[in-house]
């Protein structure tokens, strides 16, 4: 057997179903939810010519479509269901066909995986797709976050045994009313602590619980403790409730090289 993952976002307001098809003959029908970004999984039972063959045609057929509507997928990732990449491939048992799969995986993979890296600008391309609800408009250099919870979908991250820290460059919406405003971070549900910014823009530092480094992660959710619009305090006619003006958002290793850190290191502002 093979698991098929998959991390897509339909433009529909409501559920809707899809198939996948493998190899024009195998099945799964999947419930897309609306509104953001969600991993779907689904198993198919190989025969024999399945897993000798080594092309493999996939397709993804929405159940209804009407003008308009989008799916759009962030990855998709095919493998083995018995896959563990804990269990060394010389201990595992081959006598079945999905063991065979594994020890090939096995024998063409690296020794160990390496530890995830993320990195998102927040007026780039790429976060358009990345920001879900609670996200202003691409600015200059920035976005707002809008309202009390800004939603984050990222590629999905890999479990690892590595040490993780989550950086953020950002800067408060505040003024004579606070000298900083607090946010609290989630990953996948999971609150990991809280960091505090001034008006001046920023970078702050979290490091990541090894069991959410261990486990593996797709979602940040940043939560502001107190949204405030500009109409409200008499600054001008915006009526968004305004939390932080997020510049860059980066997971990364905690032990990384002087040569890993010139790549991505780009806490500095822009002129």
């Amino acid at each position: 057997m093979i698991d098929m993952v998959l991390l897509l976002k339909s433009s529909r307001a409501d559920k809707r179903k899809i198939q996948l098809i493998l190899n024009n003959r195998m099945t799964q029908t999947l419930e897309v939810k609306p509104g953001r970004y969600q991993r779907l999984k689904a198993t198919f039972e190989m025969n024999e010519d399945d897993r000798h063959s080594g092309l493999h045609t996939i397709c993804l057929v929405p159940a209804t479509c009407q003008a308009g509507d989008t799916l759009r997928v962030r990855s998709l990732a095919v493998f083995p269901s018995e896959f563990d990449p804990s269990q060394d491939a010389a201990d595992m048992d081959t006598s079945s066909a999905g063991a065979s799969l594994v020890r090939t995986r096995m024998e063409h993979s690296p020794p160990s995986r390496p530890a995830p890296r993320f990195s998102l600008t927040l007026n780039s391309a790429q976060s358009i797709i990345s920001c879900g609800r609670g996200w202003g408009a691409r600015e200059r250099h920035y976005r707002w976050t809008i309202g009390r919870v800004a939603e984050l979908q990222m590629p999905y991250q890999s479990g690892t045994e590595s040490e993780l820290k989550l950086k953020i460059l950002a800067g408060a919406f505040i003024g004579d009313w606070a000298e900083q405003a607090r946010m609290a971070i989630q990953i996948n549900g999971r609150r990991i602590g809280d960091l505090s910014f001034t008006g001046q823009p920023s970078e702050q530092t979290l490091i990541l619980p090894h069991e959410v480094s261990k486990a593996g992660f797709d979602r940040l959710d940043i939560i502001v403790e107190s949204p405030t619009s500009p109409v409200s305090k008499g600054l001008n006619s915006d009526q968004r409730e305004l939390g932080f003006c997020v510049y860059r958002i980066d997971i990364e290793p905690v032990s990384v090289t002087l040569d890993q850190a010139s790549e991505t290191n780009e806490a500095s502002l822009p002129a």
